[in-house]
């Protein structure tokens, strides 16, 4: 699965990209997690939670309005678990784990007796996480033992730190992110604050009880009705973190709360000077990536052995030392999926977020990404690529790799593409992605009696008996006008040349001549 889904908004939940969710998304989107929600209730109904969300349960005070509005309840669990690739709005850290709204909190606020409840709740009632987007500066007991209970029950609490962070005041340390926060300080809870790599969020309560942080400015949310809003606050932070909770849980469930802390906290990104907002960023495809690494190696001098949940995997050889070089299974390819695959000269093996091929004369070569996806569409190795010769190398807004039997481009605008041959060689002679033929936007299209590549700037067209030429401009539009090579001009025999006035290309049929003067295409013979 990959973050390039029909979702509208998905490109302006920018707090995703900065925790890297869309990275984890092949790997987990927390299927099988049940997340609670401990809030104000959750819109049941919303478009981007329909069919995800269980039936809602009531703790809040009888004497409280059942109409208050369910916003941020909406907001907090659309931020864990709204869907992915379903056409609507954007998509949660978690966008196939299952909510369960527990309604704590109404215009009486949130009473920590009904939170307290909520709590038992879950966790007799399969809850995996507890997300608790709330907060008071007085301890509960009765709390306090709640959440004990479900963590020794194996589900994992996250609480928001708070939206007070006073600025520290010289000589008195506890005014650095007062008032502490409960339930977020309870030493069983995972504390999140709201920072990112931009920098921290002064508003936002810092302390020695926080464990990490994830983006709290604009979080892009669903609200009722059918609406979205950017929202602030760790309220929206917490969420984040309980969303990365479902995927790690998703690919080891075995693990315990402590360990998941652990993971998150040891693969978070580190930043200096972040004193009071925990171990770093959030970063869920490290945490993932960690969670799933974390079966069985046994790796002898030529070979490593992978084992998880029963399933064994062996890398060995020259795809072995590239593996490793790429970090092994903590390392960007992530666990291997299969055991070595031969194919006639060569042999691949299968990895989470790549593959690594390998012929005596290429050596072993990762490819992966949209890159993969193009080889693998036309056949991989017994394609007319073959097998990859280099790895992706970034070039401007894009990347290349080189094939035994051509190249494929990338960049975000014109998807991957293949080139190759005499087409790949006119390309080159204009400049390659430089020129002014840019980037191609089609790999190499087959016609009658030759074939052709589309570019961002225009195209190449082949034939056996003609070569392959340049055709852009005013006289593309020209000669497209005439039918193309099936009109009565047939294939360029000639890429454009200049001549006084203007600027003259020779087709089969006849030739077109582009004047300066009059801005006008006309035939010539």
């Amino acid at each position: 699965m990959h973050a390039t889904g029909t979702d509208p908004l998905l490109s302006q939940a920018t707090h995703l990209v900065k925790i890297k969710a869309p990275q984890a998304w092949p790997v987990s989107t927390g299927r099988g997690v049940v997340v609670a929600v401990l809030d104000q209730g959750v819109q049941l109904n919303h478009p981007d939670l329909v069919g995800r969300v269980l039936p809602m349960v009531d703790f809040a005070p009888a004497n409280s309005s059942k109409s208050y509005e369910e916003t941020h309840g909406t907001a907090v669990a659309s931020t864990i678990a709204a869907a992915l690739r379903n056409a609507e709005g954007a998509a949660g850290v978690a966008p196939d784990a299952t909510i369960l709204p527990v309604r704590v909190c109404s215009d009486l606020g949130c009473p920590s007796s009904a939170v307290a409840q909520g709590v038992l709740y879950a966790a007799d009632n399969g809850a995996d996480v507890i997300n608790l987007s709330l907060g008071s500066d007085e301890a509960s007991d009765a709390l306090k033992t709640a959440i004990a209970y479900a963590v020794r029950k194996g589900v994992v609490v996250v609480a928001s730190a708070g939206n007070s962070g006073d600025p520290c005041t010289e000589g008195v340390t506890t005014a650095c992110g007062n008032p502490v926060s409960y339930p977020a300080a309870f030493d069983e809870v995972i504390s999140v604050s709201s920072a990112d790599l931009g920098g921290v969020d002064s508003w936002a309560t810092h302390n020695e009880f926080v464990d990490l942080s994830a983006p709290g400015e604009g979080v892009l949310a669903a609200v009722p009705w059918s609406r979205y809003e950017p929202v602030t606050g760790t309220s929206f932070s917490a969420p984040q973190v309980s969303g990365a909770v479902a995927d790690v849980l998703a690919v080891s469930p075995t693990l315990s709360p402590a360990a998941v802390r652990t993971v998150l906290q040891e693969s978070s990104t580190k930043v200096v000077g972040w004193g009071g907002y925990g171990a770093g960023l959030l970063d869920v495809r490290a945490a993932v990536t960690r969670a799933a690494a974390s079966g069985v190696v046994d790796r002898p001098d030529d070979s490593a052995v992978y084992t998880r949940a029963g399933i064994t995997r062996t890398v060995k050889g020259e795809i072995l030392k590239r593996y490793r070089a790429a970090g092994a299974e903590a390392g960007e390819l992530g666990w291997p999926q299969s055991d070595e695959i031969g194919f006639p000269g060569g042999a691949s093996s299968v990895f989470t977020w790549g593959h690594v091929v390998w012929t005596p004369w290429t050596g072993a070569r990762i490819v992966k990404g949209a890159v993969l996806d193009r080889w693998l569409t036309m056949g991989g190795v017994f394609s007319y690529l073959g097998a990859p010769r280099g790895e992706e190398v970034r070039i401007g807004r894009g990347v290349f790799q080189e094939f035994n039997g051509g190249l494929v481009y990338w960049t975000p605008q014109t998807g991957a593409q293949a080139v190759r041959g005499e087409i790949l060689r006119e390309y080159g002679s204009t400049g390659w992605e430089r020129g002014p033929l840019g980037f191609p936007v089609t790999s190499e299209v087959h016609l009658r009696g030759g074939a052709f590549s589309a570019f961002e700037g225009g195209s190449v067209y082949w034939s056996p008996r003609t070569g392959a030429h340049t055709v852009r401009g005013a006289l593309r539009d020209a000669w497209a006008s005439t039918g193309w090579e099936a009109g009565y001009l047939g294939y360029p025999v000639s890429d454009e040349y200049a001549v006084p006035g203007g600027v003259r290309q020779d087709f089969q049929g006849r030739s077109l001549l582009f004047t300066w003067a009059t801005g006008r295409v006309t035939e010539v013979r």
